[in-house]
């Protein structure tokens, strides 16, 4: 089983990697989503990932420490059973809606 999520590249800190975790990238693109009105890049780009369902938490706990907190970024990524949602410093998960 897999986790699957997606991440905006721009909402790492500059200086921080996300590294440690096995990530499959199942899509790269860029467009053009930014307010810059709001301090945001214009163009955004987009990964989508998985990774084994076994590194969740250490998946959360990596994003936690490289994420960058201006502006509220956070990154979001789902199990078959939660919904984890990761902010800097902080991360939480929820029970997957059940549909």
């Amino acid at each position: 089983m897999v986790v699957a999520g997606g991440l905006i590249a721009e909402s790492l800190r500059a200086g921080r990697a996300l590294e440690g975790i096995n990530l499959t990238v199942k899509r790269i693109a860029r467009e053009d989503a930014g307010d810059t009105d709001v301090g945001q890049p214009l163009t955004w780009t987009f990964v989508d990932f998985e990774a084994p369902l076994e590194d969740a938490e250490r998946l959360a706990a990596a994003l936690s420490r490289s994420l960058d907190a201006r502006l509220g970024w956070y990154c979001d990524f789902r199990s078959p059973t939660e919904t984890f949602v990761v902010f800097a410093i902080h991360a939480v998960t929820a029970p997957a809606e059940q549909k």
